[in-house]
């Protein structure tokens, strides 16, 4: 069987093909489901973001400007750094009543003459498999697409075991990535109980590597995980982020209902024990200490993908920055406490400033 009719991998597949080095050189993310396509796009440029400059251009953002990321992909890099050109949810902007836009010609053009220093992601859930940018990107060496597509919560009908459910599967393979020991029945129930919404599997598997015990499911909609908007807002991700956020005050967080109520007070602890985290790992680095020293400095769980996405993610930012960060979210966290600051206006006030970084 040829390379282009082999069967695709399933999404987390192919996202834990990401995570653990196998890069390409373009990346088209197509499908409906925005946690592959984010977490996929994500898994990139940590790997990336220490040795790229980010080029970063957000389509659903208010400031997105289609001339800028056209720009970005027409000309190099000023003093010749290598890049990582990430463009998501720019799908609405390739075609213009049924003409291709700049935008969709600058991508192109990358493709078929793609720099030696430069990487691309471009992600958009009305993108296909058959669309010009994904074709170019399959037929150029070290292009890839990725069918990020919703994954079923029922098991097929030739088999009606309902850990055979994709979102079963999925749940018991990100429990593998995470270090988290889960039974076939545990992932059912665990699935069940959070509706199949695979950010909250993710955050459920994510707070049992941090604890160390499986968190039960708590009914449907919980899909925001702490510790992604969390990352979001510390990486300068803002955009995306106070978007997590709106859907935070609908769903609510892993560990909270529905609602603003204690939203806003987990983020900000949840962002108050990160920076302190990045913070003490960046100082065991600083100091000559090893990989392994810094997570336990930092009380990383002993998961090599965890401790590698950690570190990577230490070595970013400096530690003056993150020092700052940290007092700021301290002062944050006290002027909610006692009122001075309602607790929804700091977390929104650090989300604004990630995204004018």
């Amino acid at each position: 069987m040829s390379a282009a009719k082999a069967k695709a991998p399933p999404p987390w597949e192919a996202l834990r093909r990401l995570e653990e080095g196998d890069l390409p050189r373009a990346l088209v993310l197509t499908g409906g489901e925005a946690f592959f396509r984010d977490h996929c796009a994500r898994a990139v440029r940590s790997a990336l973001e220490d040795t790229h400059r980010v080029c970063l251009h957000m389509g659903e953002a208010d400031g997105f400007s289609p001339a800028d990321a056209v720009a970005d992909l027409e000309t190099r890099s000023l003093f010749g750094e290598p890049r990582l050109l990430v463009l998501m949810d720019v799908d609405g902007f390739l075609r213009r009543e049924s003409k291709d836009t700049p935008l969709q010609h600058a991508l192109l053009a990358w493709m078929e003459s793609p720099p030696a220093d430069e990487v691309l992601v471009l992600s958009g859930s009305g993108l296909r498999a058959n669309s010009k940018v994904a074709k170019a990107a399959t037929g150029m060496d070290g292009g890839r697409v990725i069918a990020c597509r919703a994954l079923y919560a029922s098991p097929p009908p030739w088999d009606p075991d309902p850990a055979k459910a994709e979102t079963c599967v999925f749940a018991m393979a990100r429990a593998r990535v995470h270090g988290v020991r889960m039974s076939g029945r545990e992932a059912v129930g665990l699935c069940a109980g959070l509706g199949h919404d695979l950010a909250a599997i993710e955050g459920a598997l994510r707070t049992g590597a941090e604890t160390g015990q499986l968190p039960a499911g708590e009914g449907p909609g919980r899909g925001v995980d702490a510790f992604a908007l969390a990352e979001q807002i510390i990486d300068g991700a803002g955009a995306v982020a106070l978007v997590g956020l709106e859907r935070a005050y609908r769903f609510g967080l892993e560990g909270t209902g529905p609602g603003r109520a204690g939203v806003d007070m987990v983020l900000l602890a949840t962002l108050a024990r990160e920076v302190r985290r990045l913070s003490s790992a960046r100082a065991v680095l600083e100091a000559g200490g090893s990989p392994g020293e810094a997570c336990d400095a930092a009380g990383i769980p002993a998961s090599r993908p965890i401790r590698e996405k950690f570190v990577r993610r230490a070595r970013l930012g400096s530690a003056g920055r993150l020092g700052a960060l940290c007092r700021q979210l301290e002062a944050l966290e006290r002027q909610a406490k006692t009122g001075a600051c309602p607790a929804r206006l700091a977390v929104e006030r650090l989300a604004c400033a990630a995204a004018a970084q």
